[in-house]
């Protein structure tokens, strides 16, 4: 049995190795050279497009306000600004516009009275590959009051010409 079981497993090893051997010039070794071309195309492209230089730009745009409660109206004066520094590829900033810059305030815990709230970079909306470097100011003042409406009867005193 012994010399048997042998001969049986060095024809499957030759027989295996001659699958492999097989495979590989079907699957690697077929159309070699237009491999190696779509290779050195697809290296070239990537070293042209990660060799972009970037920029920084900055843009003033206002702050938005999300989940603003029902019973509250903000009553401060000046509706806030941020000024954001980006940076990103040339290529990028070249087509972003202010629209595109988004720095948002979550008020869904608001109160009445006056309220400081930070202004983060995690806190602004920017496009892919763009980067934010800088929010100025980093916090914002708010004040918030109750919000109440009356309803007015208006009379006229005659009828307009």
């Amino acid at each position: 049995w012994g010399s048997a079981c042998r001969g049986y497993r060095l024809r499957a090893c030759r027989h295996g190795a001659a699958l492999v051997k097989d495979l590989f010039q079907r699957y690697v070794l077929h159309n070699i050279a237009l491999k190696l071309i779509a290779l050195g195309a697809a290296v070239l492209l990537w070293s042209a497009i990660s060799r972009e230089p970037t920029v920084e730009i900055a843009y003033s745009v206002p702050v938005e306000f999300h989940q603003v409660p029902e019973n509250l109206e903000i009553t401060s004066e000046v509706i806030p600004q941020a000024q954001v520094r980006l940076r990103g590829p040339v290529r990028r900033l070249r087509t972003i516009q202010a629209g595109d810059v988004h720095p948002v305030i979550d008020l869904s815990g608001a109160a009445t009275g006056e309220r400081t709230y930070d202004l983060t970079a995690q806190q602004v909306h920017v496009p892919y590959d763009v980067e934010v470097l800088q929010v100025v100011p980093s916090q914002v003042r708010l004040s918030f009051d109750h919000r109440q409406t009356r309803e007015v009867r208006v009379l006229s005193a005659g009828c307009p010409p």
